[in-house]
């Protein structure tokens, strides 16, 4: 779903050409919320997965996060404890540019299997992709469009409900092409909202 979908209060997205697809599309994405943040996962329960799902599995217990980092154009699967320190990495260089713990920074790849990151393009696109940080519709749009691999659209949307406390906005982007089956498979989504949840309110 496309259209003026928008970002909650308290958050922004920025999307970037880091130089990743041969295609040259944009291939980085960020999501990152302006002070601490409730936080929850949903993981693939396929015993193989790639590097970033290993890395954010272990952080997402801690019920907190900052950030959401997404590359497109290459997977950082089937590359080994290499590819989970490049995960790490990419997290860490994030932290570094809004200013927060590694450890508060959630990692995402998609696209090819078994190469290594092209991490000399990753760590010089990040700080630059953090400088485009902002709250509009189309930092959203763009955020969305590089999240995509055999996507045909980008996939977002947004809706503002009115609750007893006052009004609050959700917004949820994603990537995949009839992949959410088996096990959650390669789909990737985040979720946003300025209600006040507690982590396990966002799972439920």
């Amino acid at each position: 779903m496309t259209g003026q979908a928008t970002l909650p209060r308290g958050f922004r997205a920025a999307g970037h050409t880091c130089g990743i697809k041969v295609s040259g599309k944009s291939d980085l994405a960020l999501f990152v919320a302006d002070g601490p943040s409730s936080a929850a996962g949903v993981f693939t329960t396929n015993r193989v997965c790639g590097a970033p799902v290993v890395v954010s599995r272990r952080r997402v217990p801690s019920g907190s996060a900052r950030a959401v980092i997404i590359n497109s154009g290459n997977s950082n699967a089937a590359t080994g404890d290499p590819g989970i320190a490049d995960a790490e990495r990419m997290a860490a260089e994030l932290a570094s540019a809004i200013g927060c713990r590694p450890e508060d920074v959630l990692v995402c790849s998609t696209g090819v299997i078994g190469v290594p990151l092209p991490m000399p393009l990753l760590l010089s696109g990040i700080p630059q992709a953090a400088g485009k940080l902002a709250s509009d519709a189309q930092s959203l749009l763009d955020a969305a469009t590089a999240m995509m691999t055999t996507d045909t659209v980008p996939k977002l949307t947004s809706l503002d409900l009115t609750l007893s406390g006052g009004g609050v906005r959700i917004a949820g982007v994603c990537k995949g092409a009839a992949m959410i089956a088996p096990n959650m498979a390669t789909m990737l989504g985040v979720v946003m909202t300025d209600a006040l949840l507690t982590p396990a309110q966002c799972t439920e």
